[in-house]
């Protein structure tokens, strides 16, 4: 086996404990799983490890077709082995899948430049805004962006080694990526090398690698598990799979609804605080002798433009392009510091209008969350103590062209707004955020004999902290459900002002919370409750 090189196992120790210390406030956060996709995603590994049923999700009883489920499978187990479903078991995933994340991408940039370019690649997509962000919350996101990380880099050492072996691992990473999210996994991937290998014009490669027996072993991943589904009886799931999740997401989304523009728009948020030296990246990229460019700006453009033709769009599923974007980042970074020419005013302003832009928001946030009554559970003062003197600093090290104090002090103060949004916001924000009130009060009313159902409630987001299934009622249920004095029923707030007159008299509030900016009202007779 051939030895790596001293400097590449020093960097990648470097990213090792990098990451660690970057992503532990999210890991050991003290905060609840949040409304909605937390608290569903919570309930369905509690069915899962409790039913013991693996084929196919279940969320409050019935099957769950919205997310394939290895990304279930390997938070179950990280539960069972720690013995309790909890948010920290599933961010182990989380984590492990960012560092791996990290690491391919350090290789894989690595590989095209040199070993400092990779490591500064790494180090701008740690500290991508977005990346932050999926790298700390309970998401099987990041575990889909690092098998097509994984699988684009098999795909060009298999290319520019001229082994094909290399895309039969292209394809089972493929398959493990789809079987992650869904989709989105063969697209992200398989797009990319065509546009490569068609634009320079290697018909015969591409035949070879389209045509590759790989392929045969992605079906036979996916056929595995959709089989196993169809013989233990779950024809709707299947059924729902490929006709709701996504033929009718593609098409007509029933959720996140956004027009196609939705994500040029998003782009230079999520890319905080790098966007603004992407431009000068890209020119200076471009100038260089550099083939496998073209397939990263295919990735990131292709991957755009593939979720922005779906209809339904939600700002995390352009995590996947973070990556071609730091790589190229990256090797700019390295220019930046080899060559002082390339230090001049534009970068002073980048780095200032990235600084201002990003840390200038963080300061502010205390004085523009008055406005808002929610936020008064969050102590956020402490943000505008530290972000206004670095909003100062990294205007002067940007100024002053100090390109690796500038560096070393952007990914720190990432770090600190982590640090205190993970281990202090988060936890304090649990009341309006978290169902576990609400929750552990059905619980206890079912213990003592009560009924409880929901209406016009998002599934699964009370069951979790429940611990049990929830029933959920249509509107002409309500009347005849509500006659009984031992029923309790939990709905929106509004919707209850719209049925309250058509119930019994004594129906009443016994309790009303505030979750995600939605109204919750726990109804039922007062003299019957506890």
């Amino acid at each position: 086996m051939m030895k790596m090189p001293p400097i590449q196992k020093k960097y990648i120790y470097l990213i090792l404990f990098i990451s660690l210390l970057y992503y532990l406030p999210g890991v050991i956060s003290p905060r609840d799983f949040w409304v909605e996709d937390e608290a569903r995603y919570g309930e369905i590994l509690r069915e899962m490890i409790h039913d013991g049923r693996w084929f196919v999700t279940y969320l409050n009883g019935t099957f769950y077709s919205d997310k394939p489920p290895i990304y279930f499978w390997l938070c179950a187990l990280a539960s069972v082995l720690l013995g309790k479903i909890t948010v920290f078991s599933c961010m182990i995933v989380t984590w492990l899948s960012t560092v791996g994340c990290l690491l391919v991408t350090y290789k894989f940039s690595a590989e095209l430049e040199d070993a400092r370019s990779g490591f500064l690649s790494a180090m701008i997509l740690l500290s991508t805004f977005l990346f932050i962000a999926c790298a700390q919350i309970v998401r099987m996101d990041m575990l889909m962006t690092l098998f097509i990380i994984w699988a684009l880099y098999l795909f060009y050492l298999g290319h520019h080694k001229k082994q094909r072996k290399y895309y039969t691992l292209f394809y089972v990473l493929t398959g493990l990526a789809v079987l992650s999210k869904g989709p989105f996994g063969f697209t992200f991937p398989f797009i990319p090398p065509l546009i490569f290998l068609a634009v320079r014009r290697e018909w015969k490669e591409m035949r070879h690698f389209v045509f590759h027996w790989g392929f045969l072993i992605f079906l036979t991943m996916i056929g595995a598990w959709l089989g196993g589904a169809w013989l233990t009886g779950h024809r709707d799931f299947v059924h729902s799979l490929f006709l709701e999740q996504m033929a009718g997401r593609a098409v007509q989304s029933f959720a996140h609804k956004e027009p196609w523009y939705f994500y040029i728009m998003l782009l230079p948020g999520v890319m905080l605080p790098w966007f603004a030296f992407l431009f000068r990246a890209v020119y200076h990229d471009k100038r260089a002798d550099k083939p496998y460019s073209l397939l990263l700006y295919a990735w990131f453009v292709a991957g755009i433009v593939s979720i922005s033709v779906i209809s339904g769009k939600l700002f995390i599923y352009l995590l996947p392009v973070m990556p071609p974007a730091a790589m190229v980042l990256g090797p700019f970074f390295n220019r930046l510091l080899n060559d002082k020419s390339l230090r001049n005013r534009w970068f002073a302003l980048e780095s200032v209008s990235m600084t201002v832009l990003l840390f200038g928001l963080f300061a502010a946030t205390p004085f523009v969350a008055r406005q808002f009554p929610t936020t008064h559970m969050a102590n956020l003062w402490p943000l505008a103590w530290v972000f206004i003197p670095v909003t100062v600093l990294g205007i002067v090290l940007g100024t002053a062209k100090k390109v690796r104090a500038f560096l070393i002090m952007t990914i720190a103060a990432l770090w600190l707004f982590g640090l205190y949004g993970f281990l202090v916001i988060a936890p304090q924000t649990n009341p309006i955020v978290s169902a576990r009130t609400i929750g552990l009060e059905l619980a206890g009313l079912a213990e003592k004999g009560y009924t409880v159902s929901t209406h016009d409630v998002r599934r699964g987001i009370f069951n979790f902290y429940a611990d049990m299934l929830l029933p959920g009622l249509e509107s002409g249920e309500l009347t005849d459900y509500m006659q009984n004095p031992r029923h309790i029923l939990v709905t929106k707030k509004k919707t209850y002002e719209k049925f309250k007159n058509q119930w019994p008299p004594d129906i009443t509030i016994l309790s009303c919370r505030e979750i995600a900016n939605e109204f919750y009202v726990v109804t039922g007779r007062r003299q019957e409750t506890p």
